[in-house]
């Protein structure tokens, strides 16, 4: 999709270009194959104790050349993934994510942009001082795209409303810290990052901020355990 900070034009066969290129049987194989063998390295609980979800606030921040166009009304990601821990307090965290994310006009001609993103990460967790956590991790994928615009003034005068749908590649990069509030389970984190947007006039950088909560360590027998002495206590009770 032609990002609408560089032209509102949006051919449709650049959302099929963009799915057959990221949706394709040997990059899925490759993700299997990796959670399949991460059942190798659980040396702590059940292999499934490694998965994780995570939610998300996330604002983007207009860059110069977009100054003029646009301005970020919020979004928010969500994602799910698995964990591979590494010696050295380190560990390799795989995941997906997803969400929403709405710019608003500030020109008489470009009205409204809805993004939904897809991207796969990777990237590397470094725990210190036991509870605080660094992190950085590199993800590509693609951003759909619904904008409202008009194509011209004359369209505007006339009120000739356009609505483009379409995708554009992009690669992700993120950097932040993180504070586990339950060790081993519940993380709060903040990252600071680029969604580099592939355009055919050239890349367009949109840099962000993520605030949000990761579930980590996902044990179903501890679970169990937390609900019997809950209910032990309401027994006494």
């Amino acid at each position: 999709m032609r990002h609408p900070i560089c032209s509102l034009s949006v051919p449709m066969k650049s959302l099929v270009a963009n799915l057959n290129r990221f949706f394709n049987p040997k990059f899925f194989s490759v993700v299997l194959c990796l959670f399949l063998t991460s059942a190798c390295f659980a040396d702590d609980g059940p292999w499934f104790s490694k998965f994780f979800v995570q939610g998300s606030w996330n604002r983007y921040f207009a860059p110069d050349m977009a100054a003029d166009y646009i301005m970020d009304d919020g979004g928010f990601r969500v994602g799910v993934g698995y964990s591979f821990d590494l010696p050295y307090n380190l560990s390799v965290p795989v995941y997906v994510e997803s969400g929403y994310s709405h710019l608003i006009g500030t020109n008489p001609i470009l009205l409204d942009v809805k993004s939904v993103p897809l991207i796969f990460f990777g990237g590397v967790d470094w725990t210190f001082m036991d509870f605080f956590k660094f992190n950085f991790s590199v993800g590509m994928g693609a951003m759909f795209s619904t904008v409202e615009h008009y194509e011209s003034a004359y369209d505007m005068v006339k009120e000739n409303l356009t609505v483009s749908d379409g995708s554009d590649f992009l690669f992700a990069f993120r950097a932040g810290l993180g504070f586990d509030l339950v060790e081993g389970f519940a993380t709060v984190y903040a990252t600071y990052g680029l969604d580099l947007i592939l355009e055919t006039d050239g890349p367009i950088p949109l840099p962000g901020l993520n605030v949000g909560l990761r579930l980590n360590q996902i044990r179903f027998s501890e679970a169990k355990d937390f609900l019997t002495s809950l209910r032990g206590k309401k027994n006494e009770k």
